[in-house]
C-alpha cells in the first residue's frame, strides 16, 4: 500500500449510482478531481473507497497537471454521449473500468 502523500487534490464533482439518467447502474458514475496545488500530481497506486466496503487501486499512472481536472467516468462512451462539451473542454477524461482494481 502506498504511503499517505499531503497533496491539493479534491473531488470537484461526482455522480453515484446514476441509473436516473437511464444509464445501467454504474455505467453513468464518474469522479471529478482538481489539482489545486502548483505541482503536477501522479495518481498511480491512489486509493477510492466507497461506502458499500469495496476499494480500489488506481493501477496505471494518471497525473492531474497543476490547477488541472481529471475525470473518472466508469464508461467513458456512455460519458462522452451525455456530457459530450467536457471531451471538447480540455479535461482529461479517463476510463477507471480499466485502470483501477479492487483490494
Amino acid at each position: 500500500m502506498a504511503n499517505f502523500v499531503s497533496a491539493d487534490v479534491f473531488i470537484n464533482e461526482f455522480l453515484p449510482d446514476s441509473n436516473f439518467t437511464g444509464a445501467q447502474d454504474k455505467f453513468g458514475e464518474w469522479i471529478e478531481l482538481y489539482n489545486n496545488g502548483s505541482a503536477l500530481v501522479n495518481l498511480n497506486n491512489w486509493n477510492i473507497s466507497e461506502n458499500s466496503g469495496t476499494n480500489f487501486t488506481i493501477n496505471t499512472s494518471i497525473t492531474i497537471p497543476s490547477q488541472g481536472f481529471v475525470v473518472l467516468a466508469y464508461n467513458l462512451t456512455f460519458f462522452n454521449e451525455i456530457y459530450p462539451d467536457v471531451n471538447v473542454s480540455g479535461i482529461k477524461i479517463i476510463e477507471y473500468g480499466s485502470v483501477v482494481s479492487s483490494w
